[in-house]
């Protein structure tokens, strides 16, 4: 960590007078090519730079002091899809140009990361990635990640604990712990913040959704087997600022309410810019039946964040992330009375700090790219479980846990014009991912530790063309609390015979460590009672091998624009992890268990 800032630190004078004055300028608006009006707020950038400018509210853009010679215009927006377009740049000249772009009513131009590392258009894609932007989360009234992912194809979301409130989303049939949430394609949430953080997660800080679902364990490691969630940040494109209140009665009876608000600023020559957002939440107690136990839990939350950027040069750029959330939860009976004189109560209080930096850098002929990036996650929480009968204080349980994670690394992409038989995309990475742990159960003075760290490296090619797409990558995990390295491959074909078909195939190899702490132990998840869990000596890590086809069929009916996706999985899970009870004390409610290995399971279905 400390020599990733060093490096940064190195390079930023070196970048920040590196910057020459051209006087090579486009001037010019953007047009809806269907009814010819002027559209605001598009991004139009020199692809493979940070150079760029937003349309303001009559259309029109300008771009100053570029790089002399070839390049490609990029235009794009919400709605809208994507726009490339050659220009030829000469010094001390101004090039004028109007362009024309095509709405995009299902997304299908949709630009996302997910899948390779880099970006690319949803329907260019080898594997099957669903995106909900953040205009579908304010035109449903969307609070948090969960209600988002709601909004997507093939993902179940549960709410698995009435008392706590715990979240739980399912990919391809598989349970929450088999899939790996992100944030902006950094693996830094950590096992004890995943049991919550569905709904931690507010929706003003979020630009888009994007979930990959089928094995992911070559590009993002460990607990990849069903999917990937990656929740990309929102980041500053232009002056502006708004305040939004989303309030519900569930049943008639609770009030659960939300205030958000951003603001976001973009220096004139937007070499910088800032977006703040926070948000606040309160949700009473909802007892549907009337039996005085709830049914949804008492929330109380607040995050505060901010997301900025400094462009360090025409081919370089600086970003920055950082929010903290405070969460209280509650769930049970009396709530009028302290959680310890009620008869059921669990919940418990988060205090979360997350933040990333990154910095990006792109050659002068658009062909190769790099980041260097840091992240870490701290989390701090204070937990309680009580069960009491007629004053009897049997099963009470305060919890005190602890958990920092850091992630840091280098990402490396390389275009060719032709690799062997077709052009690619070369990309390559290393990184390294730390986590420590504190658990203490206060009523048992017990103490759990746990201390992860783990060093990857993944290699992966894509032979595209407009036809064909052929990936073929692997990832090598070197996990602490395993004896041996885990090597992951994938494979992944797309083929499209028209513009308004797309069909997919693949396969790809996952793996989930046997870690003590991870989203199947938090406080009550044995019934309340108290239990110890420990990993068997002989125990190995799961190991999954999935297969997924598809085939995405965009269709046009007059007006009307349309997208058919039909997509079958396959998935085996080898030495799938159980906890078998050793030991039960019906006397003190105490149960010991421990992890062991299983031979398998096989999950497979269809999505549509």
């Amino acid at each position: 960590m400390k020599k990733f800032f060093l490096i940064i630190s190195l390079l930023l004078p070196v970048v920040l007078f590196a910057q020459r004055t051209t006087d090579a300028n486009i001037l010019g608006h953007v047009v809806n090519a269907r009814t010819g009006e002027h559209v605001p707020y598009i991004s139009v950038s020199l692809k493979g730079t940070a150079i760029g400018a937003i349309t303001d509210e009559s259309g029109h853009f300008h771009i100053a002091n570029c790089p002399v010679g070839e390049g490609v215009l990029q235009v794009r927006g919400v709605g809208y899809k994507l726009k490339e377009q050659p220009v030829s740049l000469s010094p001390n000249k101004t090039l004028e140009l109007n362009v024309m772009i095509e709405p995009d009513a299902i997304a299908l131009g949709q630009v996302v990361v997910t899948a390779t590392q880099h970006a690319v258009s949803r329907m260019e894609t080898p594997s099957v990635v669903s995106v909900v932007g953040s205009g579908q989360l304010d035109a449903a009234n969307a609070v948090n990640l969960a209600e988002g992912l709601r909004l997507q194809t093939g993902v179940c979301v549960e709410n698995t604990c009435q008392n706590c409130g715990a979240f739980n989303v399912r990919l391809n049939g598989l349970d929450g712990s088999y899939s790996q949430v992100l944030i902006d394609s950094r693996p830094v949430n950590n096992a004890l913040a995943s049991v919550y953080l569905l709904e931690q997660l507010p929706s003003s800080m979020i630009e888009q959704i994007e979930v990959m679902r089928g094995g992911g364990s070559a590009l993002y490691g460990g607990n990849a087997i069903a999917g990937v969630i990656n929740v990309i940040t929102k980041e500053p494109v232009r002056n502006a600022a708004s305040v939004s209140n989303v309030t519900n009665l569930v049943g008639g009876r609770s009030v659960d309410w939300s205030n958000s608000f951003n603001a976001s600023a973009v220096s004139d020559n937007r070499k910088a810019g800032l977006y703040i957002y926070g948000h606040n939440r309160r949700r009473s107690p909802y007892d549907r039946n009337g039996d005085g136990y709830s049914e949804l839990g008492l929330l109380k939350a607040r995050m505060v964040g901010f997301r900025g950027y400094l462009r360090t040069g025409d081919y370089s750029k600086l970003n920055v992330e950082y929010h903290n959330i405070n969460d209280f939860r509650r769930g049970g009976d009396r709530f009028d009375l302290p959680s310890n004189q009620a008869h059921i109560s669990e919940g418990g209080e988060h205090d979360i700090h997350s933040g990333s930096l990154k910095w990006d850098w792109f050659s002068v002929d658009g062909q190769s790219h790099a980041s260097l990036f840091a992240s870490a996650q701290y989390v701090d929480r204070q937990s309680y479980y009580g069960e009491r009968d007629e004053g009897d204080p049997f099963g009470n349980s305060y919890g005190y846990t602890t958990d920092l994670t850091a992630n840091e690394g280098v990402l490396y992409s390389r275009r060719f014009d032709r690799l062997l038989f077709m052009p690619s995309e070369l990309t390559a990475g290393i990184e390294h991912t730390y986590d420590l742990l504190r658990d203490r159960n206060l009523a048992e003075a017990d103490t759990l530790r746990q201390d992860v760290s783990v060093c990857s490296a993944y290699l992966q090619n894509e032979w595209k063309n407009d036809r064909w797409s052929i990936l073929l990558g692997v990832r090598a995990d070197r996990h602490t609390m395993l004896d041996n390295p885990v090597v992951s491959p994938r494979l992944n074909l797309r083929y499209a015979p028209s513009h308004h078909v797309v069909l997919r195939a693949g396969y790809s190899s996952g793996f989930r460590a046997p870690q003590v702490y991870n989203e199947d132990l938090h406080v009550g998840a044995v019934n309340g009672e108290l239990f110890r869990l420990s990993n068997a000596e002989w125990l190995r890590e799961e190991r999954s091998h999935s297969l997924n086809a598809s085939g995405d069929f965009c269709f046009h009916i007059g007006q009307m624009e349309g997208d058919l996706l039909v997509e079958g999985f396959y998935t085996r899970i080898n030495d799938v992890f159980v906890n078998e009870l050793l030991f039960d004390d019906t006397t003190a409610g105490y149960l010991v268990y421990e992890r062991r290995n299983e031979d398998g399971a096989e999950v497979k279905g269809l999505n549509s």
